[in-house]
């Protein structure tokens, strides 16, 4: 269903004004700073803020200069994720260049669960002096004043909300209360680049810093963070260290995903490099991914990259198993609830994805549960307009332990609990009143603007992500030529419409995953909403639209 534009709606005058005057819009509308005209891109140096605003930032800072001083052991204890596992290599990295002895500790999904544990911690005190956790730890309580007990002294750096009370660590977190950082929509990866290049800036090394921006920027757009401020600047830098990057894993893991320095954006490294890298913790174990992005050997890569690529297909089948199954248990729903709610026996390492699937699917936050025989996992994704830690914190009183951010989050909580969990879920009352997704655009313009030229313009823009989408289009009464069902499954649609103001009567187009509910034939005339894609093949560049929705034009 296409909605009016959320935007004053600009038409295009004839002139040579009208591109720059299209991007004007555009960028004010996604916050980005102009000038004279011109979107703002500051430079390396200029584009980050100083980290010493978050909370224990610079406290943590002095004590890791003191471990090195010492030569203490460091335990650095990440996560399974890719956010987790770039965020540790980053920390790893720079602790090794500084000389500091560094064992990692990455946990496993289904035998450790979320966060730091009193487990993980029992092993990690017999063979450190000072624990340093990246992605968890904001509200591992128990499992750090255990790790002090022991004598191990610990320094907490996340980005996940902090429920209350802080543990006993220095916590660097730009989510806490007393925090005056102006950006702290950081991931565990831009908070990890940022922590090492103050460290090696206290050493002089600060140039070494950006060397590591490729998986800063890896771990930013993995956890769909909002892709504007200093998370924009992490991933257009990274992108160009990706481009030269001399690590064996990534080299070979984007040249078997068919990635070229042509088409590295921000986009396709989301759709083929982080699937390949979470695949590690979803279906095995983090430690695979993080080899990868650590080994210096190319045969080794080469090795690390078959098997994440064969855990990555096994991956894909199960995933679409299981949402086939839960969409035939609920065919028969009429009133789906505002929260959706699925337990089953899946895999806990598809859950995240399964309930991102299902919130897209039916338009409202979705859980989805993985039932054990003593302790259920499960994990929600929320729409975009619901916070699913506020839905959480409901429950604290029936979980065992919850956490995550405003469109993600992940919880346990005990198998007898089950029927009030569920309970619990089902009264969720929000409003649901628009069953149909509603599709927004940017702006209507006119046929004659749609050249290489411009869409070559609007790639100032990227990178694309969160908060900072790929610009959608209104064109209105392009009259249908071609229509006909394309793909291995015939899953997708191309067209071909004609108007007299495009400049050669007619342009392609292209619905992926066709499920739109309209009739459409050869020779009517439609309001298509779409993005803008550049296409090369063969030699040939042209411009070709992405169609996001349709609707028989009035």
């Amino acid at each position: 269903m296409i909605n009016e534009n959320k935007w004053e709606s600009f038409i295009s005058s004839v002139g040579g004004n009208t591109v720059n005057t299209a991007l004007i819009n555009l960028a004010s509308i996604r916050g980005l700073t102009m000038l004279n005209g011109e979107i703002v891109n500051p430079t390396y140096e200029e584009a980050f803020l100083n980290a010493d605003d978050i909370p224990d930032f610079r406290q943590s800072i002095d004590r890791i200069i003191i471990a090195k001083e010492k030569k203490e052991r460091v335990a650095i204890y990440g996560d399974y994720d890719v956010d987790g596992v770039t965020s540790t290599a980053i920390l790893a990295e720079t602790f090794e260049k500084l000389g500091i002895s560094v064992k990692v500790f990455l946990p496993h999904r289904e035998d450790d669960g979320y966060g730091l544990s009193v487990l993980a911690v029992e092993k990690i005190v017999k063979v450190a002096d000072l624990l340093v956790t990246i992605d968890n730890g904001s509200s591992a309580h128990q499992a750090i004043d255990l790790a002090v007990q022991s004598g191990v002294e610990v320094v907490v750096i996340d980005h996940h909300v902090v429920p209350g009370i802080l543990p006993n660590a220095l916590v660097v977190n730009p989510h806490r209360t007393d925090s005056k950082y102006l950006f702290p929509e950081l991931c565990a990866a831009g908070l990890a680049f940022k922590f090492a290049r103050s460290l090696l800036a206290f050493f002089d090394r600060e140039d070494e810093a950006k060397w590591l921006l490729d998986l800063a920027a890896l771990g930013t757009i993995a956890d769909r963070v909002s892709m504007n401020g200093e998370n924009r600047q992490i991933v257009k830098f990274g992108l160009k260290v990706l481009a030269v990057t001399k690590r064996p894993g990534l080299v070979s893991l984007m040249a078997r995903s068919g990635m070229y320095k042509n088409n590295l954006d921000a986009e396709n490294l989301a759709f083929k490099i982080i699937p390949r890298l979470n695949a590690a913790g979803r279906m095995q174990h983090a430690d695979l991914a993080y080899a990868l992005i650590r080994t210096k050997d190319h045969l080794e890569a080469e090795k690390l990259t078959l098997e994440l690529d064969a855990l990555n297909n096994r991956r894909r089948a199960i995933t679409s198993d299981a949402i086939k199954e839960i969409k035939e248990g609920l065919k028969n729903t009429t009133n789906l609830p505002s929260v959706m709610f699925v337990a089953g026996h899946w895999p806990i390492g598809i859950l995240g994805i399964l309930a991102g699937k299902l919130t897209d699917e039916y338009n409202r936050p979705t859980a989805v549960v993985n039932i054990g025989e003593e302790n259920c996992t499960g994990s929600i994704r929320g729409d975009g307009l619901v916070d699913v830690v506020k839905i959480l914190t409901g429950a604290n009183e029936i979980l065992v332990k919850y956490g995550g951010h405003f469109t993600a989050g992940g919880f346990s909580f005990l198998t007898k609990n089950l029927a009030s969990v569920v309970d619990y879920f089902n009264e969720l009352k929000f409003d649901t009143k628009i069953k149909n997704k509603i599709v927004s655009y940017d702006m209507e313009i006119e046929k004659t603007l749609i050249d290489l030229n411009f869409a070559q313009v609007l790639k100032c823009l990227e990178p694309h992500g969160e908060g900072n989408d790929r610009p959608i289009f209104m064109l209105k009464n392009l009259e249908i030529k071609e229509m006909r069902d394309i793909g291995s499954a015939k899953e997708h649609k191309r067209f071909v419409f004609y108007h007299p103001d495009f400049s050669n009567g007619t342009m392609a187009g292209v619905c992926f995953y066709w499920n739109k509910d309209v009739e459409l034939t050869i020779g009517l005339t439609a309001d298509v909403l779409c993005e803008l894609k550049i296409n090369e093949f063969r030699g040939n560049t042209t411009v070709d639209l992405m169609v996001v929705d349709i609707q028989v034009s009035d």
